[in-house]
């Protein structure tokens, strides 16, 4: 009288002064059971996979079958390499689950066909799933608009814009130059984010530069490159001669979330609607919406008359840090008499797997110690998702302004997904003999959503 706890494998064996057994065994199951047919699911490779990896795995999903075994073949056995059959596992007490791994190159994958072949004996059923390529999306290259703010600034600062649109997948490099010079621009890179009802992505960057280099005449280009779709595309800016500034193009309407600093820090967080190249301002009209259609605080739009005779409005939203956590929706809707049907923008967080950063500080080389009047101290910043994050630094405990340290924009590290960056600031010697410095993070998926690491001349002693 078997139980449902006697499955287990049993072996041929021989007992006296002690027991010996040999063979493989045979796997008894008891179950109460009736006997079930599969259900075959068929499993395409990852869009990412196609783009940056020699090889893919495509897979076949066996599931819900019983009794054992449930055979796996591919291309009805004209595949027999690159193969990984994993172990059935026992669901409950009546059903099983296991899957067919097949890895093969890309080239291969792109020109043949493959269909898994799953052969259920206990119930006589045999069944074909086709792989399907039309499930892979192909990379499609980016749109840029670049654009920059008016000359006449009152802080002596021009902020530059590049607008990166309509690309897939959103892993891209973004790198302003100075003529053909790069590293010499300190930007902010806005993490890409998909576009509402399509799969392609968005992106912006911004830096500033001084009104007297922009008026000097410099060549600035924001170079941006997709490796997935082999593109590279490039946005110059340029004050053109004559005292005007070159127009670029069409009108350009887009959308900038909230900072990390301005949600969880300042809890001033904003999402802005920005127009850029309209002719004129009058009869202009930017309509906020939400998806929760809760209350909307919306501060009065600002218009600016660009060198050029263009004008530049934004309009800014402000929102609640848990709204915009939640991925709830935000549309800004754009009425002009110069457009022929409304302009309609939306936005919202997207979701991901998040990685806390870990933070690591550095005290000055010691071969910076002897012969200069300033030191460097830096902070690492690694192993964090998404790309979205700020840094800043404080010395006894007051935040130090932003001229006194870089940090470089968040760089994909080559093992996953996740992000590093380097942030250093430059202090007096005596300040660093005296003083207690402390690299502050701020990143979505923290405790408390910073945290902060100190170091001290006193601590490099210890």
């Amino acid at each position: 009288n078997l139980k449902l706890e006697d499955t287990a494998i049993y072996y041929c064996g021989r007992g006296w002064s002690s027991l010996d057994y040999w063979g493989k065994g045979t796997m008894v199951t008891v179950s109460s059971a009736v006997k079930t047919a599969p259900t075959v699911f068929p499993l395409s490779p990852c869009n990412q996979d196609i783009t940056t990896t020699s090889q893919v795995s495509i897979g076949c999903l066996v599931k819900g079958y019983f009794p054992e075994p449930a055979t796996v073949q591919w291309n009805s056995g004209a595949i027999t390499s690159g193969i990984h059959n994993f172990p059935p596992v026992l669901l409950g007490s009546d059903h099983y689950t296991h899957s067919s791994l097949l890895t093969i190159p890309v080239s291969q994958w792109q020109s043949e066909s493959f269909q898994c072949n799953v052969h259920h004996a206990a119930t006589d059923t045999r069944i074909n799933k086709i792989i399907d390529r039309s499930a892979i999306r192909s990379p499609v290259g980016p749109e840029i608009h670049t654009y920059h703010s008016s000359c006449d600034s009152r802080d002596g600062s021009i902020q530059l814009w590049c607008q990166i649109s309509g690309f897939y997948p959103k892993q891209l490099d973004i790198d302003w130059k100075v003529g053909s010079r790069s590293g010499l621009l300190r930007p902010y890179n806005y993490p890409p984010w998909q576009n509402p009802g399509t799969y392609t992505f968005s992106a912006a960057s911004v830096v500033n530069i001084t009104q007297d280099d922009w008026l000097e005449g410099n060549v600035y280009y924001c170079e941006v490159t997709h490796a997935a779709s082999q593109t590279k595309v490039k946005g110059k800016l340029k004050k053109c001669e004559g005292g005007s500034s070159c127009p670029s193009g069409d009108v350009n309407v887009y959308l900038l979330p909230p900072t990390p600093k301005a949600l969880y820090i300042d809890r001033n967080s904003k999402i802005s609607c920005v127009v850029n190249n309209l002719q004129n301002e009058e009869g202009l009209k930017i309509i906020w919406t939400r998806e929760k259609n809760g209350h909307l605080n919306v501060d009065v739009m600002e218009t600016e008359e660009e060198p050029n005779g263009t004008y530049t409005a934004v309009s800014r939203l402000n929102v609640f840090a848990q709204d915009w956590e939640s991925g709830e929706s935000f549309t800004c809707r754009i009425e002009h008499p110069s457009f022929v049907t409304p302009v309609t923008r939306n936005i919202f967080k997207t979701r991901g797997n998040k990685k806390a950063p870990k933070i690591y500080v550095f005290p000055p080389h010691r071969d910076e110690l002897n012969p200069g009047r300033t030191v460097s101290l830096t902070c690492m910043v690694n192993g964090f998702y998404p790309a979205d994050i700020h840094v800043q630094w404080l010395q006894n405990h007051n935040l130090l302004s932003e001229d006194k340290y870089v940090t470089t924009p968040a760089v994909k590290n080559k093992h996953d997904d996740s992000y590093f960056l380097y942030s250093k600031v430059t202090v007096p010697r005596d300040d660093w003999d005296e003083n207690l410095f402390t690299c502050m993070v701020i990143h979505e998926d923290l405790p408390m959503k910073f945290t902060q690491r100190n170091i001290s001349k006193t601590q490099g002693k210890k």
